[in-house]
């Protein structure tokens, strides 16, 4: 590839992975917004655009913490680890026996070596 060539092809790169970026923050602000008002449809809309697995497992944390099981389960199917979730703040913050029922059954490892919720 020519000199010219290879930085038009880096500069357009940059542009690209900039842009994807800013699509995934946008997506992470209306994630947090449909994790406020229970938006099962904007979750579903916008957790796609999410490439970055951390934005993810925040927007995860916070439907299991908050106890909202659809969504849960949703973000799950799309590939998400429970096992990423803190347990300790979802043994303080998730009132939902449900919700424990639902990540059990996703293979959450409530002995884990980052902390055991159960007796």
């Amino acid at each position: 590839m020519e000199p010219d060539n290879q930085i038009q092809s880096e500069e357009n790169e940059a542009l690209i992975q900039m842009r994807d970026l800013e699509l995934a923050k946008a997506a992470m602000k209306k994630c947090q917004i449909a994790c406020n008002t229970r938006d099962l449809n904007q979750i579903k809309q916008y957790i796609p655009l999410l490439w970055d697995e951390r934005y993810v497992q925040i927007v995860l944390g916070k439907t299991a913490t908050g106890g909202w099981l659809e969504a849960t389960q949703f973000i799950i199917e799309q590939g998400a680890d429970p096992n990423k979730i803190a347990l300790l703040t979802l043994g303080r913050k998730c009132r939902s026996m449900a919700m424990f029922h639902l990540l059990a059954k996703f293979g959450m490892d409530f002995k884990s070596k980052q902390g055991n919720i159960l007796p």
